[in-house]
């Protein structure tokens, strides 16, 4: 299978090659979907399962609200969200400044060396793409 120019695929080569090419894709569309329904119907004989059950869950959601210890463990899991939420933050705030602050930098580092060359970071600080291992 080609695709032209409107991204349109256009089928190439002998009647066979687009038939087996047709089929695949239409095997792959229903294995695909036949597994989703597969997953929901038994998702039905596991709901079934647990009903009226106390299960695990229950008691993880009773240990963290009712005792000190699990109000702690608690207390420390919002607290470590907070802190991965804050940090996320400050990183691309940091990017956004030194995307900002990048063209005044090396106006002024080339005023002072003409002959100057480049880190090679990108315009947020990052590293170049082909540095990544």
């Amino acid at each position: 299978m080609v695709q032209d120019d409107k991204n349109e695929p256009r089928h190439t080569g002998p009647g066979w090659v687009v038939w087996a090419d047709v089929l695949t894709n239409l095997i792959n569309k229903v294995a695909r979907f036949g597994f989703l329904g597969w997953l929901v119907y038994q998702l039905r004989y596991m709901v079934e399962a647990l009903a009226g059950k106390d299960t695990s869950a229950v008691f993880v959601v009773d240990w963290f609200s009712g005792t000190r210890c699990g109000l702690a463990v608690s207390g420390a899991l919002a607290l470590a969200g907070v802190a991965v939420t804050w940090a996320v933050g400050e990183r691309f705030f940091r990017r956004r400044q030194n995307r900002r602050m990048s063209g005044t930098i090396q106006r002024l580092e080339s005023r002072l060396d003409p002959d100057r060359s480049s880190s090679g970071l990108e315009k947020d600080g990052t590293t170049h793409p082909r540095d990544d291992y």
